[in-house]
């Protein structure tokens, strides 16, 4: 189950992930897929929205509400509910009533990775601190051997090394596998996918085109997250984790960086860690 840790303060005014801006751009008429405390997904044209409140956290395919106009729709938010989408207002449909809200202006967040540039002084860093986690002991997948292998041929086969064969056989295994929203292979993947997009590494592009042709046989929420980082997108915790690495931020600022993406959900922040340390191996 995908929770987030409130760390930070955000911005008082709505924000929204670049890569599904306008919001409106998919359709008209949304259905409400799942609700959570502090967020619900809207599922439109085949992909989702994630509306959410939660202070310090992005969605790659996020919208955040500040708590007021949060607090005003969410009574309205139900499973199966339908939500008409504008491209700056959301009206909510309920047995309650109708409820509606706008605004004049937003803020728009780039989380696209493939746009940065960390030198290999920085991910050296970055491979160091991750391993200093042991996050084998905390990750969510059972480390059986099949897995033990499937994740040494992500951390160190070369692109000459892989065949097609190869990441079938790796998008097979990771994708689904694990319990929760975001089931642990997934996670791994996602972030596994970034840091390779971020390193202009030719095995994200291979595994990309294989997880493209594949049905994507997991949850709902979670597919729209391996779609995201396909195309180069993160949570905006991973993204400030990149942001302070291309800054050449001191070890200290990286340590919390990381500790921050670990606290996501109940092993999800883990798994995506893990991507993170498979991702800079080499």
């Amino acid at each position: 189950m995908l929770k987030i840790l409130a760390l930070t303060l955000m911005n008082n005014k709505v924000t929204i992930s670049q890569w599904i801006y306008p919001i409106n751009q998919l359709g008209k008429m949304a259905t409400v897929h799942s609700v959570f405390d502090h967020s619900f997904n809207l599922q439109i044209g085949g992909h989702l929205i994630n509306v959410a409140n939660y202070s310090g956290y992005l969605s790659s395919f996020g919208l955040y509400l500040p708590d007021d106009m949060f607090n005003q729709l969410s009574p309205y938010i139900q499973q199966g509910n339908k939500v008409k989408i504008q491209k700056q207002a959301l009206t909510a449909y309920s047995i309650k009533g109708v409820q509606s809200v706008s605004w004049k202006e937003e803020e728009l967040i780039d989380l696209d990775v493939k746009k940065m540039i960390i030198s290999d002084e920085e991910l050296t860093v970055l491979k160091e601190v991750l391993s200093a986690e042991h996050l084998d002991e905390k990750i969510g997948l059972d480390l059986t051997e099949k897995t033990k292998a499937i994740l040494h041929t992500m951390a160190f086969a070369s692109e000459d090394e892989l065949k097609t064969s190869d990441y079938e056989e790796i998008a097979k295994f990771m994708i689904g596998r694990g319990k929760g929203l975001t089931p642990s292979g997934d996670d791994i993947l996602v972030a596994y996918l970034s840091i390779l997009k971020l390193q202009k590494d030719l095995r994200a592009e291979e595994l990309s085109s294989v997880l493209a042709k594949s049905n994507l046989s997991t949850t709902d929420v979670s597919k729209e997250y391996v779609i995201a980082s396909m195309q180069g997108h993160v949570n905006s915790l991973v993204y400030d984790l990149y942001k302070d690495l291309q800054e050449k931020k001191d070890r200290e600022t990286i340590k919390k960086d990381v500790r921050r993406v670990m606290m996501i959900g109940h092993t999800s922040g883990k798994d995506l860690s893990m991507g993170l340390l498979l991702g800079v191996q080499k």
